[in-house]
C-alpha cells in the first residue's frame, strides 16, 4: 500500500510538471490552467503535505479508499487538464462563473470545519485520536451543528465544481458518478466508526443533523 501511495504522490508531481509550464505556453487558456494548478495544489497539499497527518507513513483500515479518492481525484485533474487542452472546450462564462462560486464556497465550508474540528480533523478513519492527549468527542459546533458531514460536503462540492469553471463537461460526468460517490462512502464508513466509538450520544447526534446537508423537517437523512 505503501508503493501505491508514492506512485500516486509521483503521478501528481508529474501532473505539475506538465501543467506549469503550460500557464506560460497557452495564452488563452492561462487563467483556467491557473485555477487547475491553484485547485490541485491545494488538494494535493492538504492529502500529502499537511501536519496533522502523514498519509505516506500512516496506516489505516479504510487505506484502500483512502488511495481510491486520491486516484480518482488525480485522474480528474489529469482528464479535465486534457480536456482543457487537446479538445478545445468552448467557456459558458455563466457556467465558469457558477462553479467558481461553488468551488470558493466549498474551501471555506472545509476551512470552516477543520477549524470546528481542531485537532480531531485527520485524512483517515481511525478510533485513535490524533494526540493521545486530546479526548475523542462528537464536535457540534460551526456546520457540524447542523450536518454531521460538511468536510465531506465541500470536497464533493470542490471536486464537482473545478471542471464547471474549465468548461470540461466529460470530466463533470467523471467526478458526479465517481469521485462524489466514493466519498460518500467514505463519509457513511466514518459514520459506522462513529456509532461504535459514541454509541448513543452519536445516535441522538444523527437525528438532530443532517447527512451531508442541513436537515429538512420531515425529510429523513
Amino acid at each position: 500500500m505503501q508503493i501505491i501511495k508514492f506512485q500516486i504522490a509521483l503521478l501528481a508531481i508529474v501532473w505539475f510538471i506538465i501543467a506549469v509550464p503550460l500557464l506560460f505556453s497557452s495564452a488563452g487558456s492561462a487563467p483556467f490552467i491557473a485555477f487547475l494548478v491553484f485547485a490541485a495544489l491545494e488538494r494535493f497539499w492538504e492529502v500529502f503535505f499537511t501536519a496533522k497527518q502523514n498519509v505516506l507513513a500512516r496506516k489505516s483500515r479504510f487505506d484502500w479508499l483512502f488511495v481510491l479518492i486520491a486516484f480518482t481525484y488525480l485522474i480528474l485533474m489529469y482528464l479535465v487538464l486534457g480536456e482543457r487542452l487537446f479538445f478545445g472546450k468552448t467557456v459558458v462564462p455563466e457556467l465558469s462563473i457558477l462553479g467558481l462560486l461553488i468551488f470558493v464556497s466549498a474551501m471555506f465550508l472545509r476551512l470552516w470545519a477543520v477549524r470546528s474540528l481542531g485537532f480531531g480533523w485527520e485524512s483517515f478513519i481511525s478510533s485513535r485520536p490524533i494526540k493521545v492527549r486530546i479526548k475523542p468527542k462528537i464536535v457540534r459546533t460551526g456546520p457540524y451543528h447542523l450536518m454531521r458531514h460538511p468536510m465531506y460536503l465541500g470536497t464533493i462540492l470542490e471536486t464537482l465544481s473545478i471542471p464547471l469553471v474549465l468548461g470540461s463537461y466529460f470530466s463533470f460526468i467523471f467526478a458526479v458518478i465517481v469521485c462524489a460517490p466514493l466519498l460518500v462512502t467514505r463519509a457513511k464508513l466514518e459514520e459506522k466508526e462513529s456509532l461504535k466509538k459514541f454509541r448513543k450520544d452519536y445516535a441522538r447526534y444523527i437525528k438532530a443533523t443532517g447527512f451531508l446537508w442541513p436537515r429538512l423537517p420531515g425529510v429523513k437523512q
